[in-house]
This record gives structure tokens, sequence and C-alpha cells, in this order.
């Protein structure tokens, strides 16, 4: 049995390469289709389930950072990542992510058993009021800002939010091309109208401050934790925190936080099933559906969860830098438009052709964010505003 854990393990890590790498694929939708076309064992199909979805969260920010394609879970990486590639700093950003999914992994690790023991009256506390701690970070960010047009792209795509939540007719992959219109392709036609350029990207790392990457896997552990227990509350939502929590300081921290984000989150739906008693993502539903999750398969996972994430980051930073060596090859404006094509004809398969007219609406709004300077942060109100809505 042990052989065979460990060989679908591996094969998850795969399947999470693939869903990392392609935006627009998610692990719910690799969960779906092995619970629904696949016989395994139970317990075989829970390992290949929760490695792809592990495996996932390290490999997600490369079609986000290198392509400006993101997706729910690496929107606002878009901002920092992209930043720092046009300085040369891409393989860096992704060098940061990772290592902010280990560290905050490890450190969730090391709090489990007390994490255990509250988590039930933290749950109750907070689970109520998540709506009014993100209204109050709202407002707080319109009126430090005093930007007309922060205010603008919240209503903008606080409006586009709820109007494609909450509408049956455009699908179930809807949000991929909102949130790569808000955040990628509006950035990508900003970079070819201004005739920017990839600067030659450093192989190798800048100066690390090792107190900012415990600190940003930290804020990254305790966000993620929040949000893999609470219902209606996604990494995103999490990252939006994490980034009013350390501000535009440090771009570096910020990389690691939000991978921190990602992993967390994803091991922590998990783990509700296990402390709560409840699912709280697609792939937590499915493992619930196959075996019941206690204390002996905790043990069993949490094993496999440091396995593949060990091996995915490590891969993670051997596959940047090939990518890497890619763009040194080939223009930036060959790579905007074949990333452009790249996105339509995803959107146009997965989501139809009002995936398409989504993408157009929503790149607009994303253009006015740009084109006015104001903070691009406002423009997860796409999934801020459906959120506390859903809360009220």
């Amino acid at each position: 049995m042990f052989f065979s854990i460990l060989s679908f393990s591996f094969f998850g890590l795969l399947l999470g390469i693939l869903t990392g790498v392609i935006p627009g694929l998610h692990p719910n939708t690799i969960s779906l289709l092995v619970f629904g076309y696949l016989v395994f064992d139970p317990m075989l199909t829970s390992v290949l389930i929760v490695s792809t979805a592990v495996s996932h969260t390290f490999f997600d920010f490369i079609p986000s950072i290198f392509l400006g394609a993101p997706n729910p879970d690496t929107a606002l990486s878009v901002l920092p990542g992209h930043d720092m590639m046009m300085k040369g700093l891409g393989y860096e950003a992704i060098y940061l992510t990772a290592v902010g999914g280990v560290v905050s992994l490890s450190i969730v690790s090391v709090l489990l058993p007390i994490i255990s023991i509250f988590i039930k009256m933290f749950y109750g506390l907070i689970k109520n009021n998540i709506h009014w701690i993100l209204i109050f970070i709202i407002l707080y960010m319109l009126l430090r800002d005093r930007k007309f047009f922060g205010f603008v792209s919240l209503v903008l795509s606080g409006t586009l939010g709820l109007i494609v939540l909450n509408n049956n007719m455009f699908g179930n992959n809807i949000i991929f091309p909102m949130l790569t219109g808000l955040f990628g392709t509006s950035a990508i036609l900003y970079s070819m109208k201004a005739g920017k350029e990839i600067p030659i990207q450093r192989k190798e790392l800048g100066s690390l401050n090792p107190k900012n990457i415990l600190l940003g896997g930290l804020i990254g552990s305790i966000s993620g934790i929040i949000t893999g227990l609470l219902p209606g509350i996604g990494a995103a939502q999490a990252t939006f925190l994490s980034q009013e929590v350390i501000g535009r300081r440090n771009n570096k921290m910020f990389m690691v936080a939000i991978g921190g984000v990602n992993t967390t989150v994803a091991i922590f739906s998990l783990f509700s099933l296990w402390l709560i008693g409840t699912p709280r993502s697609g792939v937590s539903v499915v493992i619930e559906k196959l075996i019941s999750f206690n204390g002996s398969e905790m043990i069993i996972f949490s094993g496999i969860i440091l396995l593949v994430s060990a091996i995915s980051a490590i891969l993670t930073i051997i596959l940047s830098k090939k990518i890497i060596g890619l763009l040194r090859k080939i223009k930036y404006r060959t790579i905007n438009f074949f990333t452009l094509f790249l996105i339509v004809t995803l959107v146009f398969i997965l989501s139809g052709i009002y995936g398409v007219l989504i993408l157009m609406l929503s790149t607009a709004i994303g253009m006015i964010s740009i084109l006015s300077g104001t903070r691009r942060t406002y423009l997860m109100g796409c999934l801020l505003l459906p959120t506390i809505l859903f809360f009220l």
C-alpha cells in the first residue's frame, strides 16, 4: 500500500504541474473528473486529488507572473510579480512564492497541535464577522487613498463580479476570463501600447532578508488558515488582506506571503474536514465523499502534503529558470501576442462566447485603473463585494 500511495502522490504532482502551468485549469476540475470517471481505491483516489491540489499551488504562479494569466488564487500576484519581472527579477518572484509555500507549510505543521485545540473557538468568533472586516478594510483604503478612480474601479469591478457570479447562464469557468481581463490582458495591452520590452532576467537571487521571509510566511499562514476554514472566502480575498497588512513597502515579502496563502488555503480547506467537519473547497468535497477523514488519515495526508510540497517547490524553481532562458530568445511583443491569443482561445474553449465578452469588459475596466494610475487592488472588488453580500 505504501508504494501505491507514493505512486499516486507523484501522479498527482504531475497533474498539479499541468493544472498550474495551463491557465484556466484547476484542481477542482481534475477532482471531479477523477471522481466521476476513474475507478480507483478511494484512499488512492484521495491521495491523487490532494497531491494535485497541493502541487498546483506552487506551479500556478508561473503563468500569472510570466504571462499575466491569473486564476482566482493568484490574481494579485500579477501586480508585484509583473513589476519584479519588468525589473529583471521574474525568477526571484517565482522563487519567493515557492519559498513562501514551504515556509508557511512548515509554520502550520509546527502550530497544528495548538491550532487544532483553539480552532473551533476561533471559527465561532470570526465566521459571522468576516464581512465587517472586509468592509472596514475597503473603507480604510478609500479614505486613505482618496482617489476617485479607485472608487470607480471598485464599483465597476464589484458590479461585474455580482453580475458574473450570480448568473448561471455564464457557466462555471467564468471567473477565469473576469480576473484575466482585470489583471492580465489589461496589463499586457498597456505594455504593448507603451512599447515596453522585457529586460534580461537575472537567474541569480538578490538580497533576501530572512526576517521578511519568515514574516511573510507567517502572514500567509494566518491568512490561509482563516480562508481555509471560512465559507465564501478564497485565496484571493486572503491575499487582499495580506497585501493590506504588508502594504506596498515590500514586494518581496508580499510574494512570500501570497505563496504561503495559496498553499495554506489548499491544505486547510482539506483539514477543515478534520477540524470542524465541514469541507471548504471542491477538492475537500470530493474527499469527503470518498473516505472518512479522521486522525489516522490526517497523519498520512500530512506526510503526503509535506513530500509533494518540497518536490513541487524545487521543480517550480527549476522550471522558472528554463522559462527565463526562453524569454531571452523571444521578443516581448511576440510573447504578448502569443499570450493574448492563448488567453482568448482558452476563454472561448472554457467559457464560450459569453466568456470572451466578459474578458473584453473586464479588460476595459482594468485599463481604466491602469490609465488613471490608481491601485489595481481595487479591482478585487469583483470578488470582495459578492463575498460581503454573501455574508450579509
